[in-house]
């Protein structure tokens, strides 16, 4: 809160005086604020100029920029002197000030009689700090570098006003202002005494009522002479003198509790205090009570808990099902039933202590003892089966239940959530099993539920895996299999699968195939009624059906031949006259025609074909001896545009041959040629691009 506080000898003091208002309204000299006291000023801020009022041909030149007007009445003359200080200290914040008077009005203000708007960055300063003193002579500097932004104090005489205008051109930082000299201010009121008031709440409006303020006036006033009260809704009202409470008599608050400031001016020096006080209304009693809830069926009588300032002699009263004394608010829990009731308790009015008719409610619960309920009957179980969920109902608001005696078998767990008890899983051992659930929580006694849960094997049914159908080229089946169950007719039953759905029909132990896929059957014992499931594939073994032969390149260093087979099956493979192997890729193969068998090893069927190797003789002996006389790449005959040229091993083309004819006998010009290494090119096609190829073979004698 702010105060204006009093002078306490003749000389001035030091008095902090925080202002914490966004002063507005103090832009003009007809809004200066009066300062009384002798009272410092800290926390100070100018924000717009309002009526521009210091025109340029003033003292100092310049005008307002953010301006704040302070009105000043002396009570005792002599010196007068202030310093102006930014609350932060950087040079580029910069305060200005035009002092007017003595007794002068705000609309006719005339010279000032002391100025300075020397700026502090341009002056090459070492503060920012401004105002007047007693070490200076000069009235009036500025603007800009000239002067040291402080001028000589003033001489002031009794009852004589002063303005002065605080200007900030530069800046933005709040100030505050010390007083010094010997003169002294006009004192500002005392306020004597003060009172706070309560009403009641008016009908229907709670929280709201109508005050007359006005006994506060002459208890703040006293014996005081010269002096009014005002009041006011905000203290910046009451700094500014604006918006005053008209109505002070009959003045109806707009919140609950309000704060009202009084304003206390001497009608004399135009010194104000101000004070504050507190207007509140008593809101109508609501009478709050409790239960303890919830409760149980078979507890103790719950009775009601009253809250702080419960006011008797109302009346009980609830929703049906519940038997309650309306007197005394006690509930009969023999005559009542479980279930969530509102209790309602009524008071009439009492405007002695500003009491109006009004209902309180409370909701109160009353659970009912837990209980357990299985759902459908323990079914007899069936080994390493999943079961359907055996259910428990779990009523009467138990928090939990568990198994608290026996045990369930291997694979089966039970677990409460939300009212339910369930049993899953898939029992993984046979026996007959007790177990007993009990609830926890809720009321007590808990409810126990004791049960005969039977586990049976299962049939151990197997087929064999190893089965087989012949199929030939066109894929169809060349025989049967015949699927035999390890069970015996006599005490189960089988249903036959295949991909097709159910077999109809097949209620034995054994099934004839004639068709590869697979294969299921399912056997359930006559007595227990568990199943078993067992699978089998019945394959195929294919007659090679579609046999390619894939060859290395014409002439390659080393000649290979890769098989392949479709369908796809197992196979194995024999390269002319050698033994059967399982690879289907032969290599270093001589060149000429060759014979591949194919043979499916379960001996579903054989296959041939033929191919040739394209390569050429890395020798001939034309001895005469009709073996290897001549040489030749016969494997070309078939290529009638394909020829060789044949040259030594100077390049000298020797002779030119066909693939198709006799080939050459070793002669040039019907001389033999010595034995050694002649040269090679053969022009040929190989899948329907030309090529050519040039290697050397020898001649022996």
């Amino acid at each position: 809160m702010i105060l204006f506080f009093n002078k306490l000898s003749k000389t001035l003091t030091v008095i902090v005086f925080f202002l914490t208002l966004t002063l507005s309204a103090q832009n003009d000299c007809v809004d200066a604020i009066f300062i009384c006291g002798n009272a410092n000023l800290s926390g100070l801020t100018a924000n717009g100029i309002g009526v521009q009022e210091i025109s340029p041909g003033n003292a100092c030149g310049l005008g307002e920029n953010n301006s704040l007007w302070l009105k000043i009445k002396i009570r005792t003359g002599g010196t007068l002197g202030f310093t102006l200080t930014p609350q932060s200290s950087d040079l580029l914040e910069d305060l200005d000030f035009w002092i007017f008077g003595p007794n002068v009005t705000c609309n006719n203000l005339g010279t000032a009689i002391r100025c300075s708007t020397t700026n502090p960055l341009q002056a090459s300063l070492t503060d920012n700090l401004t105002g007047i003193n007693g070490s200076e002579i000069d009235i009036s500097e500025g603007p800009g570098p000239d002067g040291n932004s402080f001028v000589k104090w003033i001489d002031v005489l009794d009852n004589e006003t002063y303005y002065i205008a605080i200007d900030r051109p530069v800046g933005v930082s709040a100030f505050s202002i010390t007083w010094s000299g010997t003169s002294t201010f006009f004192q500002a009121p005392t306020t004597i005494s003060k009172t706070d008031f309560r009403k009641c709440s008016l009908p229907n409006f709670p929280g709201e009522a109508y005050f007359d303020m006005t006994p506060n006036s002459n208890l703040a006033i006293g014996s005081q002479t010269n002096i009014i009260a005002t009041y006011y809704t905000s203290y910046n009202d009451a700094v500014t003198n604006t918006n005053a409470i008209a109505n002070t008599n009959n003045f109806r608050n707009t919140s609950n509790p309000q704060q009202i400031f009084i304003r206390l001016s001497n009608t004399f020096t135009g010194c104000f205090a101000i004070t504050d006080f507190n207007i509140s209304v008593t809101l109508p009693t609501v009478t709050g009570f409790s239960y303890n809830s919830p409760i149980c069926i078979n507890d103790t009588n719950p009775i009601i808990i009253p809250a702080t300032g419960f006011t008797i002699g109302g009346i009980f009263s609830s929703t049906t099902g519940l038997s309650i004394n309306t007197s005394t608010g006690e509930i009969n829990l023999t005559n009542s039933l479980p279930g969530t009731y509102q209790v309602n308790y009524t008071i009439t009015a009492n405007p002695v202590i500003c009491q109006t008719a009004s209902t309180f409610n409370f909701s109160i619960t009353i659970n009912p003892l837990p209980s357990i309920q299985l759902n459908t009957p323990l079914p007899s179980l069936c080994i390493n089966g999943l079961i359907n969920p055996i259910i428990f109902n779990i009523s009467g608001l138990a928090t939990n239940a568990s198994i608290s005696l026996g045990s369930l078998p291997a694979g089966l767990s039970g677990s409460y959530n939300n009212g339910v008890f369930t049993i899953i899983g898939k029992p993984t051992i046979t026996g007959l099993f007790n177990f007993t659930i009990t609830t926890q929580g809720g009321c007590s006694p808990a409810a126990i539920y004791n049960g005969t849960l039977i586990i049976n094997s299962l049939p151990n049914v197997t087929l064999p895996q190893d089965g087989f159908i012949c199929l030939d080229d066109a894929g169809n089946s060349l025989g049967s299999y015949t699927l035999i169950a390890n069970l015996s007719s006599n005490n189960h039953s089988f249903v036959w699968s295949n991909s097709t759905g159910v077999i109809a029909g097949q209620t034995r132990n054994n099934y004839r195939a004639t068709l590869p896929g697979a294969y299921s059957l399912v056997a359930t014992n006559s007595a227990t009624g568990c199943f078993a499931s067992a699978n089998a594939i019945i394959g195929t073994h294919l007659s090679p059906g579609i046999v390619t032969a894939t060859v290395s390149n014409y002439f390659s260093e080393i000649q290979t031949v890769s098989i392949l087979v479709s369908p796809i099956g197992i196979y194995e493979y024999k390269l002319d006259f050698n033994p059967y192997q399982d690879s289907n890729v032969f290599t270093n193969l001589s060149m000429g025609v060759h014979d591949i068998w194919v043979r499916d090893k379960f001996f579903c069927g054989v296959k041939k074909i033929t191919f040739q190797i394209i390569d050429y003789p890395n020798y001939f002996t034309p001895n005469g001896d009709t073996i290897h006389d001549t040489w030749n790449i016969t494997e070309l005959k078939n290529q009638p545009n394909s020829y060789i040229d044949i040259f030594d091993r100077y390049g000298k083309l020797i002779r030119q041959i066909n693939p198709s004819g006799q080939g050459w006998d070793g002669n040039y010009n019907g001389n033999p040629l010595p034995a050694t290494d002649y040269w090679f090119t053969v022009y040929y096609t190989e899948q329907n691009i030309n090529h050519q190829f040039s290697s050397h073979f020898s001649l022996v004698r």
